[in-house]
């Protein structure tokens, strides 16, 4: 899922960093919390001058969420506010990072390559010397691959299916602490 929205804000970019500030963690890493990061506020981020970066902070035990497909694919909010003559305006993109994507989509090709070459290049050494089991190899061989990749398309939906709230839980936030008006053009 991927999401842009514009806001525009009649307050001036500082005013909006610092009150972005107030509601939103910094990501300091701090093992001993069950989160992996210090504080406990809902949004966990990084604010770099005027752009921003904000996921939701995970429940439960850091170490138990590092094996979760959830946090793999989790969404972040990616966020600049630029100053405009009558106030701000924020640009705000989500979505989980492309990275993990394009890992996934190669280790996906990957796997699938692999068995179709292990499958095509075992059939002619099957066939002339065990011809009476060929048939049940390459089934074999196939439904074997198809469970793979069936599992692995499973981990993306999982992921997907626990944080679909994720980005409009960090949108209404922004919108309602930073008083932000969305808008569809861009102002001069």
């Amino acid at each position: 899922m991927l999401m842009f929205q514009l806001f525009l804000s009649s307050s001036a970019p500082p005013e909006i960093v610092s009150r972005l500030q107030e509601f939103v963690d910094s990501e300091e890493v701090d093992p001993y919390k069950p989160s992996l990061y210090r504080g406990e506020r809902p949004i966990i981020g990084r604010i770099e001058g005027h752009e921003f970066n904000l996921r939701k902070r995970s429940g439960g035990q850091w170490y138990w969420n590092a094996v979760n497909p959830a946090f793999w694919f989790k969404p972040a909010l990616y966020g600049t506010i630029s100053s405009k003559e009558k106030g701000s305006e924020v640009l705000v993109e989500g979505g989980s990072p492309l990275a993990i994507k394009i890992g996934w989509a190669i280790l996906f090709l990957a796997i699938a390559g692999f068995f179709g070459i292990f499958t095509a290049l075992s059939y002619p050494i099957n066939i002339n010397f065990d011809p009476t089991h060929v048939g049940f190899d390459m089934q074999l061989a196939l439904l074997l691959m198809n469970i793979v990749l069936g599992i692995l398309l499973l981990f993306p939906l999982i992921g997907w299916f626990t944080t679909r709230n994720e980005l409009d839980f960090l949108k209404s936030e922004l919108q309602s602490r930073l008083n932000l008006k969305p808008t569809t053009k861009i102002e001069g």
